[in-house]
C-alpha cells in the first residue's frame, strides 16, 4: 500500500520514508562511533532494567572520556573531542529515559539544539564583516560552535550530504520526502529550467580578442636519418615574408 510508505497516520508524526531513511542511516555506524554508540547500545535494553542502565552506561562512558578539563576549551582549534560525544551523554544524563523512545528524544533535542546554534553562529560571524561590525579572533570564545570538534561531530549527522536530512533535487526519491505542495513547485521550476535550456539560444556574454605575438612558422625539407633539411619559408600567400618561389628540388 503506497500510502502506508509515503504517509504517516497523524499531522505530528514522520513520515514512514524519512523513518526509513534514518534506520539506513544509523545501520551505518556500531557501537564504537562517538555519537551514535550510546544509541546502539541502548537499543538493546529491555524496558524494566532500561533507566538504571541508561545511567550506568552514561556514568561509564564519561569516565572513559576522562578530565573534562582536557576538552573544555573548544573554541580552540587545536583542541579534540573525547572519545565519546560529551553532549550526546549530557543529554541523556540530563533527561534519565525511561525506554529507548525517550533515548530518540533526547537525541533529537540535541540536534535541534545544534541545528539552531549553526545558524546562529553563521549569522554573528556574517555581521562581523558587515559595515560598523566588530572583527572578533578567530580563536576567541565567542567562536565556540564554530571551532568545537564537538560540535562538528554533531553537525556531520545533520549536514553530510548523505545525512537523512540532505535532499538534492536532482534525486526523484528525495523529492518525495517533501509535503505536496512544495514538491509541486519544486518541479515545476526544475521544468521551466529544463524547458529554458532546450528552447533558449545561448545567453549573451562578454567576449574578449587581443593579438597573438607575430611569430615565424617555418618549414623544412624532408627529414633523414641525418637530421633536418633546409629551413623553408613558406609561401607568400600565408607568410608576413615575400621568399622566393620554391625552386624544382626534389624533397620539399
Amino acid at each position: 500500500d503506497t500510502s502506508t510508505t509515503f504517509l504517516s497516520y497523524r499531522t505530528e508524526d514522520s513520515r514512514p520514508v524519512i523513518l526509513e531513511r534514518w534506520r539506513k542511516y544509523l545501520a551505518r555506524f556500531d557501537e564504537s562511533d562517538p555519537v551514535f554508540g550510546p544509541w546502539h547500545r541502548l537499543s538493546k535494553l529491555e524496558d524494566t532494567s532500561f533507566a538504571q542502565e541508561c545511567r550506568d552506561l552514561v556514568t561509564a562512558l564519561k569516565k572513559e572520556n576522562g578530565d573534562p578539563k582536557k576538552f573544555a576549551d573548544e573554541h580552540k582549534l587545536g583542541t579534540a573531542a573525547p572519545k565519546w560525544n560529551p553532549r550526546i551523554l549530557e543529554a541523556l544524563e540530563k533527561s534519565e529515559p525511561k525506554n529507548f523512545t525517550e533515548v530518540a528524544d533526547a537525541y533529537g533535542a540535541v540536534f535541534t539544539r545544534v541545528h539552531e546554534d549553526w545558524m546562529q553562529a553563521q549569522l554573528e560571524a556574517a555581521l562581523e564583516a558587515a559595515p560598523g561590525g566588530t572583527i572578533i579572533p578567530d580563536q576567541d570564545v565567542k567562536h565556540r560552535v564554530i571551532n568545537s570538534a564537538i560540535e562538528r561531530q554533531l553537525r556531520h549527522h545533520l549536514y553530510d550530504l548523505d545525512s537523512p536530512t540532505a535532499i538534492t533535487f536532482d534525486n526523484p526519491k528525495h523529492l518525495m520526502i517533501l509535503n505536496r505542495g512544495v514538491r509541486d513547485s519544486v518541479r515545476g521550476t526544475l521544468g521551466a529550467i529544463e524547458n529554458l535550456n532546450l528552447t533558449s539560444s545561448s545567453p549573451p556574454r562578454s567576449m574578449s580578442l587581443f593579438e597573438s605575438p607575430a611569430s615565424v612558422a617555418d618549414s623544412f625539407a624532408h627529414l633523414t636519418t641525418s637530421g633536418q633539411g633546409a629551413i623553408l619559408r613558406l609561401t607568400p600567400i600565408c607568410s608576413i615574408f615575400s621568399p622566393k618561389k620554391f625552386s624544382k628540388t626534389a624533397g620539399h
